[in-house]
Order: C-alpha cells, then sequence, then structure tokens
C-alpha cells in the first residue's frame, strides 16, 4: 500500500454523474484532481474492480454528506440580503484562537470515515507527484493563497490507477478554483468610511494554519516591517454580511473603549487585508475588497464547549459564568447585540479568562431561536444555555430527550452499516491457522470453521460478545471497530486493526505476515 503524505483537503464535490473533484494541499503544493467515470472504463477485470471500488465509495461519501447535513446545525445569517440559502447554514466564523487549539479532532464520524477514504483512494496514484517534505519556507499571506494549483486527471489503464497532468486545464476550471480558494468580499462605502488600517497580504508572512472552520486556512501571521503577531480571520465570499457587521461592532467597541474595562474582554480589530494586484500597489490607496480581517490573538485559547465538563473544578467554571453573564451585559449597556451566542463563542485564554468572541450576527440553532436572532432576548437565550452547562455540565449540557434521539440515530447507523456490509460478503472465507487474534471476540469466533480467520475478523457491536468495543479505537480513522478489518503483525502497533475501507482492498493479502505503515 502507498504512503501518502500529510495533506489538507481545500476543497472537495461531486456532481450527479458520478464525478468528483478534489483539491489538496501536500507539503506546500495545490493539486486537483477531477475524477471522470468516463475515464474509469478499463475493461479489464482489474479495471472493473476499480471502478466498481471507486463507485462504492462515493456512494457512501455521498450518503455521509447528505446525512451530515441533515443533523448539522443550522446557523443563519443577520443579513439575509448579502447571503444566500447555502451560506445561512454556515457559522460566519468561530475561530478566534491560536493554532494549539486548532487541531485535527482525534476521532472522525461516520462521515469523514467514508470521505476520507474516498479521498485516499483519489490521492493514492498523485502521490509520487508530490514532494517528499515540506519546503520549510513560511510565505506570505498573498503567495499561500495565490501558489499555483497542479491540474490531474484520474484514470484507469492496464488495470492500474493512474493520474494525468493536465498542463493546459480550461479557463473556466481555473477562474472557478480560484473563486472558491481565493477569498475576498466587496466593502460597502458605509464600512470604508470607518478608516480602518489596511495591509497588504504581500507583508503578511504565515506563521501557522488550521483547518477548523473549513477549509485549511492560515489563522496566525506576523507583519514583515514590525513582527506584530495578528490572527487572521478570512472572510467568506458567500456571506459578506457577517463579515461587515462584525468589522462594524468590534469597530463601536474600540470606539466605546470596551477594552480597557477589566469587565470585558474581545479580541481587537488590527485592520483590514487585501491582496496585492500588481507590485505597484500602494498602500495609501484604500481597497474596497479584503480577503480577511486581523484580530489580536488569544493566548493559548480554549473554546468554552471543551470545558463543560465536571472535571473542570467547579470555581473556575462560576467565574466564567459571572464573567461570560456580565460580559454580555455589557455590550447591551452599550447598545450593542451579541447575535450569535453560544458555547462555542467564548473563548478561554490561557490564564483562565473567558473572552467572547464572533460578532457576525449568525444564529445557531439550538442556541438561539431563529425568531428571536439578533436581539437582546437572543443573547440571554443563548447565553442562558451557557450558564446553565457550566453549572451542571453534565445535566445542562443535553436534555434528556436529545440524549435518547442521538443515540437512537448512531444505534440506526451502526446497525445499517453493519447490514450494508454484510451484504458485500456474500462467501465465507476459508479458515487460517496462521492468522492471529486481538480480541476475545475475535477469539470466540475462531471456533467456528465458518467464521472469517482471526487476522481478519468481521467486527460488529453485535459478534463483540461480552466485551464492548465500542470506545475502543483503531485503524488510521481513529474509530471504532466495525465490518471487515485487518489485524497488524507488529508487535507494538498502536492501531491493531485496519478496516478493509480505509485499506482500500476486498480480501486479505495471502502474505504470512502483514504490517500496516507505521509498523513497517
Amino acid at each position: 500500500m502507498v504512503k501518502l503524505p500529510e495533506y489538507e483537503v481545500l476543497n472537495f464535490c461531486f456532481d450527479n454523474d458520478n464525478g468528483c473533484s478534489l483539491t489538496v494541499l501536500a507539503n506546500d503544493e495545490r493539486f486537483h484532481v477531477t475524477v471522470d467515470p468516463k475515464q474509469l472504463q478499463d475493461r479489464s477485470k482489474e479495471g472493473k474492480v476499480i471502478q466498481r471500488r471507486y463507485r462504492r465509495l462515493l456512494k457512501r461519501a455521498k450518503a455521509a454528506d447528505q446525512d451530515g447535513e441533515e443533523q448539522e446545525e443550522t446557523t443563519q445569517s443577520g443579513n439575509e440580503d448579502d447571503s444566500d440559502q447555502d451560506s445561512e447554514k454556515q457559522d460566519s466564523a468561530v475561530d478566534v484562537s491560536s493554532p494549539e487549539t486548532e487541531q485535527k479532532p482525534e476521532d472522525e464520524d461516520g462521515s469523514s470515515k467514508h470521505t476520507n477514504a474516498l479521498h485516499r483512494r483519489i490521492l493514492t496514484p498523485l502521490s509520487e507527484h508530490i514532494l517528499s517534505k515540506p519546503s520549510g519556507s513560511k510565505p506570505t499571506v498573498q503567495d499561500w493563497y495565490y501558489s499555483p494549483i497542479h491540474y490531474y486527471n484520474l484514470s484507469t489503464s492496464s488495470g492500474k490507477l493512474q493520474v494525468q497532468e493536465n498542463q493546459s486545464p480550461p479557463k473556466s476550471l481555473t477562474e472557478r478554483m480560484n473563486e472558491i480558494l481565493i477569498p475576498t468580499i466587496s466593502l460597502p462605502k458605509k464600512t470604508l468610511n470607518l478608516s480602518i488600517p489596511q495591509f497588504s497580504a504581500s507583508d503578511l508572512t504565515v506563521l501557522s494554519c488550521a483547518s477548523d472552520p473549513a477549509p485549511y486556512h492560515p489563522i496566525l501571521v506576523s507583519h514583515n516591517d514590525n513582527n506584530e503577531t495578528y490572527f487572521l480571520k478570512p472572510v467568506d465570499p458567500t456571506q459578506p454580511g457577517p463579515t461587515i457587521r462584525e468589522i462594524d461592532i468590534m469597530n463601536t467597541i474600540a470606539k466605546k473603549d470596551l477594552h480597557s474595562r477589566d469587565d470585558f474582554r474581545c479580541p481587537q480589530l488590527k485592520g483590514l487585508v487585501y491582496f496585492s494586484s500588481s507590485s505597484s500597489d500602494s498602500s495609501t490607496i484604500e481597497h474596497k475588497h479584503i480577503a480577511a480581517i486581523l484580530l489580536s490573538p488569544i493566548a493559548d485559547p480554549t473554546p468554552l464547549t471543551r470545558l463543560l465538563d465536571p472535571s473542570t473544578p467547579e470555581h473556575k467554571r462560576k467565574q466564567w459564568a459571572k464573567d461570560a453573564e456580565r460580559m454580555v451585559e455589557v455590550l447591551h449597556e452599550n447598545g450593542i447585540v451579541w447575535g450569535d451566542a453560544k458555547g462555542d463563542n467564548f473563548m478561554v485564554d490561557k490564564d483562565d479568562k473567558v473572552w467572547i468572541i464572533d460578532f457576525g450576527g449568525s444564529y445557531t440553532e439550538g442556541w438561539v431561536d431563529e425568531k428571536i436572532k439578533e436581539t437582546e432576548e437572543g443573547d440571554w437565550q443563548g447565553t442562558g444555555k451557557v450558564l446553565t452547562a457550566l453549572e451542571d455540565p453534565v445535566g445542562g449540557t443535553m436534555s434528556e430527550e436529545e440524549e435518547k434521539k442521538l443515540d437512537e440515530e448512531k444505534e440506526e447507523d451502526e446497525i445499517e452499516e453493519d447490514e450494508e456490509l454484510e451484504e458485500e460478503e456474500q462467501t465465507p472465507m476459508k479458515s487460517s491457522p496462521r492468522k492471529r487474534s486481538r480480541d476475545s471476540a475475535a477469539e470466540g469466533e475462531d471456533a467456528d470453521e465458518a467464521a472469517p480467520p482471526a487476522k481478519q475478523q468481521k467486527r460488529s457491536r453485535q459478534s463483540a460478545g461480552t466485551k464492548d468495543t465500542r470506545d475502543v479505537k483503531y485503524c488510521f480513522c481513529e474509530s471504532t471497530s466495525s465490518g471487515r478489518m485487518l489485524a497488524c503483525d507488529g508487535k507494538d502497533c498502536k492501531r491493531e486493526w485496519f478496516h478493509f475501507e480505509c485499506l482500500d482492498i476486498e480480501e486479505a493479502p495471502e502474505e504470512k505476515e502483514w504490517f500496516c505503515e507505521e509498523c513497517r
């Protein structure tokens, strides 16, 4: 199995004709791969297998994406005139933090698991075209976003999956990718009249990036002249309204000198970032189109929602509740409506001080009712739920009805996945004495001659015997055991078992021993 370099997904989409495209950043280079099913019609036996695998992975990724959209929390823009229907489902931006808290989640949900398996399948033949290691240089914000893209097409030939570089991609494609990957919005005259300092993206060096919220983007930058560090918050071209609202409110906060108060903490608006269209662009010219806003960074921030846990000392939770409530009061006393009151929009810094962030004016379902969005009543509804959760981290974070519904949905998903995988296994596999097991459930199944070998098991919660393995994480997808899995023979392997679909295999290897990438 080919070992892929680390990569970050910049964009992924699929159409109604079983085609898709994937854009990634790998070792400081950008790659765009287009998958056209017509290019996967190799009639060889191996080619047909490749086509079936691709369609299966795409089907699961589509289904997972649809499920994710249905279960995703709904956020709405406060300025519907400046956002379309799709953008209303996105948060305006909640990532006012430094890189320490912007790590990838340790666990993948079902949607991520299936989608990532498809991504790895598409990228496998591309691995030989990717640099073996990053360049190590730190680009400017301008260079980071305007880095050239290498375009490839996926195809099959003689039973092998391969990529062919498209050195002359159609102009419509390159323009579309620029629209997707390069953030920019136009500011109204009212906002420009605020006379907020503007910075060229060419004068800012990227120090670190983050993948939350998607897509992967620069998050911490420094100015080339004075080395001052800023938090970079890219705009969302699909919904300019929240950015304009945030600029206006943060400017009001600064004018009212709320930052000097001991009972109020929020990042300071430091400036606006624009892309230079030419080397002759002057910093003295006011630029209407901006790419991001610059904020003062919060030192080692942690979203408050991550600290809503009984293990968090009670005295800290009480202080956070008191401070959070007071900061909302300060806003209202100064005629400012927060607009997106929820737990994720409170941050706790390295000194255990709580901060309020995100003035984009959206509302989040479950925190604030739509009918009272962007009102003081809405602010108190969302804040009240935060205060309740701080007082009771167990009972205050989710209602019994919500917990029951979530458990039922999870159980239904697991059963559906198990049934789907069982349908694929049309014939039992032969027993093999050399295959070994890693858990009691597999050992119990070895007694049955018709069962798969211990090295290769169909693992599910139904067949887990008396041992509950749902909370144990396996595979490089860091998920629980399910479906057909292959055991690594590495003595100290940390992952132990690997899903067939994550390995992109349909049958267990014939070799006596098999080792994962980390144990080879």
